[in-house]
Formats: structure tokens, C-alpha cells, sequence
């Protein structure tokens, strides 16, 4: 039982012992001059043969970083945002009956614009965007109706069963 016990001690201390000199290149390279600063006779010794010679390659975490910037293109994302509500109103008022002439995406204003047969379907269509898609703001035409996003509010979750929440 002793004898079990003195061979694992003896081979983790080797294990040890190997790790360490494996670290010692590592422990004794400059990064900043790009140099190793091993003693001589580690590097040209009788022993050179049998001692580890490179240092561990460190990643660009450890060699100081590095710089990551990402940027949005807010106007573009406006205009993103209302072609999916463009798309998902058309499919709703498609299920719903809501008649219309036509709906066309305005990117130069960053507004869609609705043109409806009468006044009553104009109202009926103002009446469902007002009510699922609350981070739009209607504004009315002589037979049109424009919403737009409102700046600075998140999307809302809209109600189930209707147009799809992207």
C-alpha cells in the first residue's frame, strides 16, 4: 500500500517538474522586444537538447487585446423596420378584409404610405394600425394615411395571432 502511494507521489512530482520547465521559456520571453531571455546555458548547454526551447504563443487577449467597433446605420435600420411593419400590415389587412389601393414603402420620408378606396376603409385600416402596431404614429392625407415610427420607443410585442413579431 506504501509502495502505490510512493509511486504516485514520485510521478506527479515529475509531472510537476515537467510543467514547469515547460513554463520556463514562457516566464523568461520579453513580448515587448519580441526576445527570449533565457540564460545561456539553457539555450547552448549540454542540457539544450532535452530543455524546452519556445515559449507559449499567447493570443491577442493576452498580447494586449484588441479593438472591436461596431456601427449601425440608424437610417437604414429605420427604413428595415418599416418594410417588415410595410409587409406585415399588407398581410394582415390581406386576412382581415381591409381594402386598400395601395401600400408603398417611402424611404427618402421613412414613412409608409397607404392609399384606401374610401374614407371608411381608410378609417378601418387607421383603426388596425393604431391598435397592433403601437410604435407607429398615423398621420392623415386627403385619402392616405402615413405612419412612421416614433423616435426613442421599443418595439411593442403586437397581439397574438396577427401580424408576426420580428
Amino acid at each position: 500500500m506504501e509502495r502505490n502511494l510512493l509511486y504516485r507521489i514520485i510521478m506527479i512530482a515529475g509531472i510537476l517538474v515537467v510543467a514547469l520547465l515547460s513554463l520556463v521559456p514562457t516566464l523568461y520571453y520579453d513580448y515587448a522586444d519580441n526576445e527570449t531571455k533565457l540564460p545561456q546555458w539553457w539555450t547552448t548547454g549540454a542540457l539544450s537538447n532535452l530543455l524546452p526551447q519556445k515559449n507559449l504563443v499567447l493570443g491577442l487577449d493576452l498580447q494586449g487585446g484588441m479593438d472591436l467597433v461596431v456601427s449601425v446605420d440608424v437610417n437604414q435600420a429605420v427604413i428595415n423596420e418599416l418594410q417588415r411593419n410595410s409587409e406585415d400590415i399588407k398581410e394582415h389587412f390581406t386576412k382581415e378584409q381591409v381594402l386598400y389601393n395601395r401600400i408603398v414603402l417611402n424611404p427618402a420620408m421613412k414613412r409608409i404610405e397607404f392609399e384606401y378606396p374610401d374614407a371608411d376603409e381608410m378609417r378601418k385600416g387607421e383603426d388596425r394600425i393604431k391598435r397592433y402596431w403601437q410604435d407607429l404614429v398615423v398621420s392623415e392625407g386627403r385619402d392616405t394615411i402615413s405612419p412612421f415610427i416614433r423616435s426613442g420607443r421599443p418595439r411593442k410585442n403586437r397581439f397574438s395571432g396577427g401580424p408576426s413579431t420580428r
